[in-house]
């Protein structure tokens, strides 16, 4: 892979990560505790994390204390609709969360990212609540970059998340071995880590949001390129397996 193709991947990466930056988002602004315990929930996926973020906050306000009180009373109504959204135990790692938040951190998650000049810190931080693995930790740091507008002074600790969507985009792209009826998932996290890393030393997780929503999305799949039907790829200049 030559020099100039990794620079245009970190140009149209650079592009889609920021274009879609809500610096003044209002859930963040105002229930930052609701945004992060959204991320537990959901696994750091924007659009989830906010919709539950959403309705948490016009359930319970923006006043963290609310928010306590039901975990601590062990509201019923609550526990339901966690429910809906929990799966391996992520409704017992969101009330594992606001006690964390109201005993640590006083009731001001905000402390997390305001007291860490990189995203080492944040993601530090973020792996000392139960259940937030690197994966989440660093999806969490992602998004406070890319949708919050947080400007760490550091974002080289800020890691691709090793998904199969990334994986298999970094493979059709010729980034990591792509051998023939290669199942994706087997591939060696480190090595789309440290791939990553290699092409943008000073901020590998901005390549994470492009290569993750063609797949997401459908537009890049395990065997067909679906580019102009379910969308633009921005890689189909030059993707070594566009059909």
């Amino acid at each position: 892979m030559c020099t100039n193709i990794n620079e245009k991947i970190v140009s149209i990466a650079s592009f889609e990560y920021y274009k879609n930056k809500e610096e003044s988002n209002d859930l963040f602004q105002n229930s930052p505790h609701m945004f992060f315990l959204s991320c537990i929930m959901t696994s750091g996926y924007s659009e989830k994390a906010f919709n539950l973020g959403n309705q948490l906050a016009a359930d319970y306000g923006a006043d963290f204390n609310s928010l306590y009180n039901a975990v601590k009373n062990n509201d019923e109504t609550l526990g339901k609709y966690l429910k809906k959204f929990s799966y391996h135990n992520n409704d017992k790692y969101f009330k594992s969360a606001v006690r964390k938040i109201h005993d640590d951190y006083k009731g001001d998650v905000s402390k997390i990212w305001k007291e860490s000049k990189n995203c080492a810190g944040v993601i530090s931080k973020c792996l000392e609540f139960e259940g937030v693995s690197v994966k989440k930790g660093t999806m969490i740091a992602n998004l406070l970059i890319r949708i919050c507008g947080i400007d760490f002074e550091d974002k080289s600790s800020c890691d691709i998340s090793p998904d199969v969507h990334v994986k298999r985009t970094m493979c059709k792209l010729g980034l990591i071995k792509n051998e023939k009826n290669l199942k994706y998932s087997n591939i060696d996290n480190y090595e789309v880590i440290y791939k990553a890393r290699s092409i943008y030393p000073e901020f590998p997780g901005i390549l994470d949001f492009v290569f993750w929503r063609i797949g997401f999305e459908g537009i890049c799949t395990n065997n067909v390129c679906y580019s102009g039907k379910k969308g633009i790829c921005p890689f189909a200049d030059f993707c070594l397996q566009r059909n």
